[in-house]
């Protein structure tokens, strides 16, 4: 009979009921739990958690090409919003399924320089304008959502080469 009053309910009572965990001592819990040794990635992953709640961060941002960098992160049930930009459509869709993330869709196609540039300064330069790009078009993302706005302090967690498995980076920025 009322499903949008219901559903506006529902979501006061989610907001209500997430206010109310103490983040700290949780994350600390998960952590603690984790099995040791961890992957990099986990370890950059958990620590870009405990860097957004030292910081106050306002969100994290992560550069994801499988999505499981997202979902690390999900692990340790940040208190802010974990902004996720992708180039896959299928990664996209799938990071919907972890706690507290918002994936985006990064069409733009990747510019690569030639094989033989693999591992130059040249390479590296392009590499690092490509994630520079992606950082500021998901930065503009959580702004249109009203996830951020200028000043906020933003926790940044990307790769140190393209593909799945280099998760390895953690940075601390403000929103434009």
């Amino acid at each position: 009979l009322y499903p949008i009053e219901t559903v506006e309910m529902m979501s006061h009572v989610c907001h209500l009921a997430e206010s109310t965990i103490c983040y700290p001592p949780y994350f600390n819990e998960i952590r603690q739990l984790t099995p040791r040794p961890t992957s990099g990635a986990e370890a950059t992953c958990s620590s870009a958690v405990n860097a957004a709640i030292e910081q106050n961060a306002a969100a994290i941002l992560v550069l994801s090409t499988s999505g499981e960098s997202a979902r690390l992160i999900a692990k340790y049930r940040p208190p802010m919003p974990i902004l996720t930009v992708t180039r896959s459509p299928h990664v996209s869709r799938q990071v919907h399924l972890y706690r507290g993330c918002f994936p985006f869709l990064y069409e733009r196609p990747q510019s690569l320089p030639v094989l033989e540039e693999v591992g130059t300064q040249k390479y590296r330069e392009v590499w690092q304008e490509d994630v520079d790009s992606r950082i500021a078009w998901g930065v503009e993302q959580g702004k249109k959502l009203d996830l951020l706005k200028s000043g906020d302090i933003i926790i940044t967690v990307q790769g140190w080469k393209g593909g799945i498995g280099n998760t390895n980076t953690m940075r601390i920025i403000h929103a434009p």
